[in-house]
């Protein structure tokens, strides 16, 4: 948490500002202060205030961005395009600035939350056009931008399944900003970085950086972004077997959510915790989470969130016999990463051979030869290509990989092909070790 005091200081200041342009500035860094310690009503009630005392496009600007990313905290992601279009339009009449260059990377932060990469491209681009414009900023305001920007090109290739491209682009801004005493910037380089590894299945390498993360924002007190680690953390215990501790940060993120009202991190816990439910058996819980889950990414905006869950609630229907609603569930999938041209994930190819494989186990003589010989087709396909991987992804290219060999050993045994269903399990084995 921002200190109180630090606050409380500026709200004083903004107080006692009897002059227009001493008040708008006052409140400009209230609102920032403000919205860093996730306050975002209060931020946005000192903005209201500020509108009438801003005299050109470029102060206008300044307020509806400081907006934009308020509603953007509180997953309000329509509201923040609203308010991010009316800052753009303020600013075009004004020489490059580095306000306009945060007002695209914002633009950038809620379209990739929304899974829409195509339009994250294109206000990265815009972002990087304008910083490179920019007149008059001091080198340390420079270096935070440049590190931002970084920042936005590490994200995207991390989205397009370019791990080693994306680990170096975090490497640097971790670099750009080790140097300019942005430490408390530094968590959501660590975070993504920890993402990146985790789809690699470079688990220690994973947890090394989000609790790196983890001890950056706790000593910040930055809830928000804090319920992001927590809920990753209890990711990775998840995929360890350590179901209990990995509930035991679910209900962290959840208490720290309930403060800060991180809607989009909740989607994230809400099908973590169904995991947990799957691991300990009760699927009936676990699909009512996933449901919670894909309401609250429905609800505020996220169709990337949205097809994740989808193809996660398919996995749930395979193994619960419920082979109609799984596969209906991946058409959902695959559609809505279509919709927004997103990294399409090899894993949803996978869940689809293994509702196959699963059908086919209770079918006989040429339908089930048909259902296990399109899983063996779509399996092997996976297989023979590089797992490129989304950043969010919620498994490493590794379990995908044992995924499909396990499925297809399986597949082997219901043809009776035992020497193909050996050697499948050789690679699962291999992939362990």
């Amino acid at each position: 948490m921002i200190s109180s005091t630090k606050i409380e200081h500026q709200r004083e200041l903004y107080r006692r500002s009897s002059q227009p342009q001493e008040r708008l500035a006052a409140g400009l860094a209230l609102a920032d202060l403000l919205i860093d310690d996730n306050n975002n009503d209060g931020a946005l009630a000192v903005l209201a205030e500020l509108g009438p005392l801003c005299r050109d496009g470029r102060q206008a600007g300044a307020v509806l961005r400081r907006n934009g990313e308020a509603h953007f905290r509180r997953s309000e992601f329509d509201l923040a395009i609203q308010k991010l279009d009316q800052a753009q339009a303020s600013l075009a009449g004004e020489a490059a600035s580095l306000e306009q260059f945060y007002v695209y990377r914002n633009f950038t932060w809620v379209y990739s939350r929304q899974g829409y990469m195509d339009k994250t491209r294109e206000f990265c681009e815009k972002a990087k056009n304008v910083l490179s414009a920019v007149e008059g900023a001091t080198q340390e305001e420079m270096n935070l931008a440049q590190g931002s920007y970084i920042h936005m090109v590490a994200m995207l290739e991390g989205a397009a399944g370019n791990k080693e491209a994306a680990i170096k682009h975090y490497l640097e801004e971790i670099e750009i900003l080790a140097h300019t005493g942005g430490r408390s910037k530094l968590a959501p380089a660590y975070i993504n970085l920890a993402n990146i590894y985790y789809t690699k299945g470079r688990i220690a390498k994973c947890l090394k950086y989000q609790l790196m993360a983890k001890d950056i924002l706790e000593e910040a007190g930055n809830r928000y972004t804090l319920s992001v680690v927590y809920n990753n953390i209890g990711e990775l215990y998840w995929s360890l077997g350590v179901l209990e501790k990995s509930q035991e940060y679910y209900d962290y993120h959840m208490d720290v959510t309930r403060i800060c009202e991180n809607r989009l991190s909740d989607v994230l816990a809400y099908s973590g915790m169904a995991r947990v439910a799957m691991g300990q058996g009760d699927i009936p819980r676990a699909e009512a989470l996933y449901l919670t889950a894909l309401r609250v990414a429905q609800e505020v905006g996220s169709p990337g969130k949205e097809a994740i869950i989808l193809g996660e609630l398919a996995d749930l229907y395979a193994e619960w016999g419920k082979f109609g609603p799984a596969l209906a569930r991946l058409d959902d999938a695959e559609r809505l990463v279509a919709e927004i041209h997103n990294c399409n994930s090899p894993r949803y190819s996978i869940i689809r051979a293994k509702v196959l494989v699963r059908k086919a186990e209770a079918e006989a003589g040429g339908e089930q030869r048909a259902s296990l010989d399109q899983a063996k087709v779509l399996l092997e396909e996976a297989l023979a290509q590089p797992m490129r991987l989304p950043s969010e992804e919620v498994v490493s290219a590794t379990e995908l990989a044992i995924q499909a060999h396990y499925f297809l050993a399986l597949a082997g045994s219901l043809l009776e092909d035992q020497p193909a269903a050996e050697a499948h399990i050789l690679q699962c084995l291999r992939h362990i070790d």
